[in-house]
């Protein structure tokens, strides 16, 4: 695994920002110096990894909320055209629901990592009860994909300093994003994929979703499904990253191939019990 680089919050969180300078907690020769490297290294229990650290035109393409039987289905066809891996963070009941369509991802060469069994807001758990559940799920995801689960990326991001602790003693690691679509609202396709692909900067990590889950209702209560094709979206993004040099690949190889952009993540828990997210 790569070494550690720690960076700041207005680097990792300039979702829509497209190419930025690296802005990392430097040593007297530059970002990667040494002294960066052991100050990344001691604070590593309490960041995520958002991105790697890397001018090459790099970028991890990641999913959450499947699976879907509406939409997973045309994501992995888009990316089996273009010849693309990419991680999906699943939800454990709709695993258990729809286990061929995770049989298929594993299939096809993605990676699977584990975004809960549910959808609710697992920093709002005690934490005994949260790590329970997340041991749980990680072993059913496993059971089902047939392979070792890595990462966990929680669901709104969100996880309390005690629980990010406790899930790497777990053997865990929590990856957030660097970039993203929005594509939780409902908009035209066009305008989708044309935001996905200016937030694209090299070493980032893309947010999209093969499925919609923890929408917040509107002002009348009703909560509305975004309608856009999800694989036409994959097809769009594909087309332009590669008209703009990048390449697409897995979260894994991301974090092996470069040094890893670690932010420090948690939420407090008075933002836990308010569930105004991470």
């Amino acid at each position: 695994m790569s070494r550690p680089v720690l960076v700041r919050g207005r680097y990792a969180c300039a979702y829509e920002s497209g190419p930025r300078p690296v802005d990392t907690i430097v040593g007297a020769d530059g970002p990667l110096s040494p002294m960066a490297g052991l100050l990344a290294r001691a604070v590593r229990p309490l960041t995520a990894y958002c991105s790697a650290v890397t001018s090459e035109r790099v970028v991890a393409l990641t999913y959450d909320d499947g699976p879907d039987p509406d939409h997973t289905p045309g994501v992995l066809d888009a990316l089996r055209a273009g010849q693309t891996r990419a991680t999906f963070f699943v939800l454990v009941e709709r695993a258990q629901a729809h286990p061929d369509l995770v049989q298929r991802i594993v299939a096809e060469g993605h990676e699977v990592g584990l975004h809960g069994r549910d959808h609710r807001r697992i920093s709002a758990a005690g934490l005994a009860a949260s790590m329970r559940e997340i041991r749980a799920a990680r072993q059913e995801l496993a059971r089902l994909a047939g392979q070792p689960v890595r990462w966990y990326r929680p669901a709104y991001g969100a996880i309390r300093i005690d629980q990010q602790l406790a899930v790497r003693a777990l053997g865990l690691d929590v990856p957030v994003w660097s970039a993203w679509a929005r594509d939780w609202e409902d908009e035209e396709v066009s305008v989708l994929a044309e935001r996905a692909a200016a937030a694209l900067h090299p070493g980032g990590v893309m947010l999209l979703h093969d499925a919609s889950a923890g929408l917040a209702p509107d002002d009348s209560g009703l909560t509305h499904q975004p309608t856009f094709d999800r694989g036409e979206l994959t097809r769009r993004l594909l087309i332009a990253a590669e008209g703009m040099g990048y390449r697409l690949t897995t979260l894994g190889g991301l974090a092996k191939g470069y040094p890893q952009g670690r932010v420090p993540w948690f939420e407090s828990r008075a933002k836990a019990r308010a569930g105004t997210g991470a």
